[in-house]
Order: C-alpha cells, then sequence, then structure tokens
C-alpha cells in the first residue's frame, strides 16, 4: 500500500474525531443531566491537549520512530473514542476526550513530517495539499456522520462510528505501513 493512503487514513481519522463532538452536545447534556454549557466542553477537552501535544510527540517521533508512533497514535484515538461510547459519567467522557486529543493531536505533524522524509522536494507540496484535503474531508464527515448518527441511534453511536474509522485507520497503519519506512525509522533512532 502506498505510504500516502496510510497516512491520509491516519490523517482523516484525526480530523473526523475533532469535530464529532458538535452535534452531540444537546444530547449528551440531556443524558447526564448536565448543561449544554459543560457538555460543550467535550470540544474544549479535546481541541487543547490536540494543540498541546503537537510540540511533544514530535519529538517523541524522531525518537521511536515516525511509523510507530503514527501507529500507536491512531490506536489510541480509536480506544479512546470507543471508550467514550461507553463512559458511564461525563467526567469520563471529558477524559476519554482529552486522550483523544492527545493521541490525535500527534497524528497531523508526524504525518506531515512523514510527507517530508517520504517525497522529493518536487513532490512534497502536492502530497501536503493532498493530505490537506483527507484531514479537511475528515473535519466535515465527522460533524455529518455525528450528526445522522445520534439521530438514528443515539448519542453513543456517533462515537462508535468515530472509534470505527479510527479502528480502520489504525489496521491500515498497523497492516500498511511500508516495511521500508519502519525500517528506516528503526534505524534513525537506534
Amino acid at each position: 500500500m502506498p505510504v500516502f493512503l496510510v497516512f491520509a487514513a491516519c490523517a482523516f481519522a484525526s480530523g473526523f474525531a475533532l469535530r464529532l463532538a458538535d452535534p452531540i452536545v444537546l444530547p449528551v447534556a440531556a443524558h447526564f443531566a448536565i448543561t449544554p454549557t459543560t457538555a460543550a466542553l467535550l470540544n474544549s477537552a479535546y481541541a487543547l491537549p490536540y494543540a498541546l501535544a503537537q510540540p511533544f510527540l514530535g519529538p517523541i517521533g524522531d525518537r521511536f520512530g515516525k511509523p510507530r508512533c503514527i501507529q500507536v497514535c491512531v490506536a489510541g484515538l480509536a480506544a479512546m473514542l470507543l471508550l467514550g461510547a461507553f463512559a458511564p459519567s461525563f467526567a469520563l467522557l471529558l477524559a476519554t476526550r482529552v486522550g483523544a486529543g492527545i493521541f490525535a493531536g500527534g497524528l497531523i505533524p508526524l504525518v506531515i513530517a512523514g510527507l517530508g522524509d517520504t517525497y522529493d522536494m518536487s513532490e512534497r507540496q502536492v502530497m501536503i495539499g493532498r493530505m490537506l484535503f483527507a484531514i479537511i474531508s475528515g473535519q466535515m464527515l465527522g460533524s455529518v456522520v455525528s450528526g445522522f448518527a445520534n439521530d438514528a441511534f443515539g448519542w453513543h453511536s456517533a462515537l462508535v462510528f468515530g472509534a470505527g474509522v479510527g479502528a480502520v485507520a489504525a489496521a491500515v497503519a498497523w497492516l500498511g505501513m511500508p516495511a521500508a519506512a519502519s525500517a528506516t525509522a528503526s534505524r534513525d533512532s537506534g
């Protein structure tokens, strides 16, 4: 599988999870008997760690290898979304959003850096443009799918769908990462 598709799947999952909570704020508020303002913290609980994790996960990717860190981050994202779907309390749901934000925050800089490592300068700008398309498509579809899932099956299902997208991206990352990318990362980190 081309490394670009592996990276794009992971970036799509990160973008998908970013806007996932927007349509479920009111149903979550009703379910946990909290105010909508409090339920809206689900967005901040994802976005703030998403931003704060990036400066730390880049150097971790340099140390342990970008492909391995991408694989761990996307699997962690899927796990956090699935745990959130079954959270028995709002506090636990909020904690899973923080965890998802941390893992997802690592994906974008690692994927962009991976593109830089993989493609020559003459191809790099085109590949980054295509990657931005994957990220933005994920963001747009995350809200839409979440809204439809909520209407059809309840707010839990929106997180289950997000976890499914993350799980597919994790499978692609773990099974489809080219051996050369993993070998290069292992050699560079040693």
